[in-house]
């Protein structure tokens, strides 16, 4: 983009950034950095050097930063709290506010931009049910407001598929309990047949939640090839040690915005890896396990994952087997809503799709 900069903003801009990956941002003013730190794409524990003088985090740098915008309808901003990075840190650009919002009591909040718009849906300070207008625009829904964006659209799409997932689950359960020989009255066959609509559905909301994810990840890694290139196969995979095979799936998981942590050979309990993600929309804390060989995994698998999964931090239990599943294994999952099967050809699939290299 043009530079615009004047000479003086251009030399008010002192902090220099550095990522994980030894990457170095900036230089950014004082303001920038705070407004990329609410935006999530600078960590607080990033280190941060201001000229020549001492290295320290990012949250040393704005140790007087408390509050960002809202605070009077929701208290002191998490945006800064609990900082977790959405994407590649980009040029100093800060966007124009352009939304102005209205709440129920008829009390106004903003300008706010697109990102800052969406961020304060997501955490609930804003409600979609809220009236919003760009400029001198129409009003709208901020339902409609926020899918002006890749991100807003999909955020909102998986809520949607989120909510009717739960509200499947509870109805699956209380047609178990009905099927109970101690509760059931009469004929159950329109039971069975309801149960076996919803399940269906419930499939397929699965399947379409995981392209939201696939798709989501493209959004934070837009370097990423969007087609497979088909250079991995099961037989690959076949390779592999189980300790590989851990590490391996780990980066799948971590591709896509998850902390991962890949647990000792020994004591793991059936838990061979755990992904977790601090998402205000859908915080998850998973527990994988891992099974690289060319026979299908049968249910006591299954069974020893959901047993070792049953503490509540765990959102969801996942079973990769590179050689699939036994008929058994997949009634079993059927029967048990956070408990995923995903095969060889997902695992193929994930690395091909997102560029990740396999041990040889």
């Amino acid at each position: 983009m043009p530079n615009t900069d004047s000479t003086e903003h251009r030399l008010r801009r002192v902090w220099r950034v550095r990522d994980p990956k030894g990457q170095e941002w900036g230089p950014y003013t004082q303001e920038e950095l705070e407004h990329w730190v609410q935006e999530r794409r600078i960590g607080l524990d990033w280190p941060a050097q201001r000229g020549s003088g001492e290295e320290m985090t990012v949250r040393e740098a704005l140790h007087g930063i408390t509050e960002a915008p809202l605070s009077a309808a929701g208290g002191a901003s998490s945006a800064i709290a609990g900082n977790t990075i959405d994407s590649e840190v980009p040029e100093p650009d800060t966007p124009t506010p352009v939304w102005k919002v209205r709440g129920l009591d008829g009390k106004e909040w903003g300008p706010y931009t697109q990102e800052q718009l969406e961020e304060y849906v997501k955490d609930g300070r804003i409600r979609l049910e809220w009236s919003a207008q760009r400029g001198s625009g129409p009003i709208v829904w901020v339902e409609q407001a926020i899918q002006d964006s890749p991100r807003g659209a999909l955020w909102l799409e998986e809520k949607h598929l989120r909510a009717r997932l739960a509200q499947i689950n509870r109805d699956l359960k209380q047609i178990e309990r009905a099927l109970r020989p101690e509760h059931r009255v009469g004929g159950h066959e329109s039971l069975l047949a309801e149960k076996a609509i919803l399940v269906q559905e419930k499939w397929q909301i699965e399947e379409a939640l995981a392209e939201l994810d696939k798709q989501k990840t493209y959004l934070l890694r837009p370097d990423l090839p969007r087609t497979s290139t088909g250079e991995v196969g099961i037989a690959e995979l076949l390779q592999l040690a189980p300790g590989q095979f851990e590490e391996l799936v780990g980066e799948i998981y971590r591709a896509q915005g998850f902390k991962v942590d890949v647990t000792p050979g020994t004591g793991d309990q059936g838990i061979d890896v755990i992904a977790s993600k601090a998402d205000a929309l859908n915080p998850e804390t998973i527990a994988i396990q891992c099974k690289n060989h060319a026979a299908p995994v049968g249910r006591p698998d299954a069974q020893k994952l959901l047993g070792a999964s049953s503490d509540p931090q765990y959102t969801k239990a996942v079973l990769v087997a590179t050689g699939g599943f036994s008929q058994g294994c997949q009634e079993f999952a059927k029967q048990h809503g956070h408990l995923y099967l995903y095969d060889g050809e997902w695992v193929c699939e994930r690395i091909n799709e997102l560029g990740i290299e396999v041990p040889r």
